[in-house]
């Protein structure tokens, strides 16, 4: 894009950003409706609109369209979190919940992995304009497949708004206590991973001394011990449901604990990777009994906009 459009790394970074920030400005929103209206529609609108604006900046002639393209993949992407979940709430018995979100988790993750390959060997091989439509294309058939199987997914059970006062609205739902620590959990959760992704390689490198190919090799084993972990917590999350909460909060501090050792340590590069590995493992294994609290921490109904 930058050669093609005659752009700086921060107007490219804008067309990312664009997408990014959609996506989380109207997610709760998309929530809400999903809880109102149902989820199928919104999961099958959401991935043809995003599908439809990803092949369309393969057709992009100015910049400018790259950014309102970007917008709008984002308004697509923003129902994804709120639907799936409640169709999986909806859809899946109450002691296989676990196994179903961590393999929720599990597939994203091998999506996002394999995102970053297969455009280069495409972009090598068709260039990026035909990239892109083959790729967005792949929504398509997705969508064909959730329409298909629509039978076998079930929304959540949705329940009418008391109006005695007994029952939470939705502002009130998401501003109580329980909501905002889950908020908060799920926030700086987020925010160590991603810090994690962006500066591990080059903290390695540049502070501990660490030759280059061994710190990319450390975060690769973070990452994969993370996918790993996420299956491990699934089957916990079902097997033993009473103990979630301690497991989560002992795997976390666990994983946190590690990359401290790690920076502090003069550790030979075998460790360094091993404790990566481990610390990978167990951020993950937390991953998914975090969903199952809050799921069962959410109203019958209103598992969209909490999840939103």
């Amino acid at each position: 894009w930058q050669k093609a459009f005659d752009v700086s790394f921060a107007e490219l970074g804008l067309s990312v950003a664009l997408m990014s920030g959609t996506t989380a400005v109207l997610q709760t929103l998309a929530g809400f409706l999903v809880d109102r209206y149902g989820a199928r529609p919104f999961l099958v609108g959401g991935a043809l609109l995003m599908s439809a604006s990803m092949a369309a900046m393969g057709l992009a002639t100015s910049f400018w369209q790259i950014l309102l393209l970007a917008s709008l993949s984002g308004i697509g992407n923003s129902v994804f979190h709120p639907a799936d979940y409640a169709i999986i709430s909806g859809s899946v018995e109450r002691d296989r919940m676990g196994r179903a979100f961590a393999l929720h988790t599990f597939s994203g993750t091998l999506g996002f992995s394999s995102g970053p390959p297969v455009m280069a060997l495409l972009m090598v091989t068709v260039g990026w304009r035909a990239s892109l439509l083959l790729v967005a294309s792949l929504g398509v058939p997705v969508v064909i497949s959730i329409l298909l199987q629509s039978g076998v997914l079930k929304d959540q059970v949705r329940h009418e708004q008391r109006h005695d006062g007994a029952a939470l609205s939705g502002r009130a739902l998401l501003l109580s206590r329980t909501m905002l620590l889950f908020f908060g959990f799920f926030l700086l959760g987020s925010m160590a991973g991603a810090g994690l992704q962006a500066w591990l390689i080059t903290v390695l490198h540049a502070v501990n001394g660490i030759d280059l190919a061994i710190a990319s090799t450390a975060l690769t084993a973070y990452m994969a011990g993370s996918a790993v972990g996420v299956l491990v917590g699934g089957w916990f999350a079902d097997a033993y449901r009473r103990h979630v909460v301690v497991f989560a909060v002992v795997l976390t501090v666990v994983s946190a604990a590690l990359l401290v050792v790690v920076d502090v340590l003069a550790l030979p590069w075998v460790s360094v990777v091993a404790l990566m590995l481990v610390s990978g493992l167990t951020s993950g294994a937390s991953r998914t009994p975090r969903d199952v609290m809050l799921k069962d921490a959410s109203p019958p109904g209103q598992i969209g906009k909490v999840f939103g």
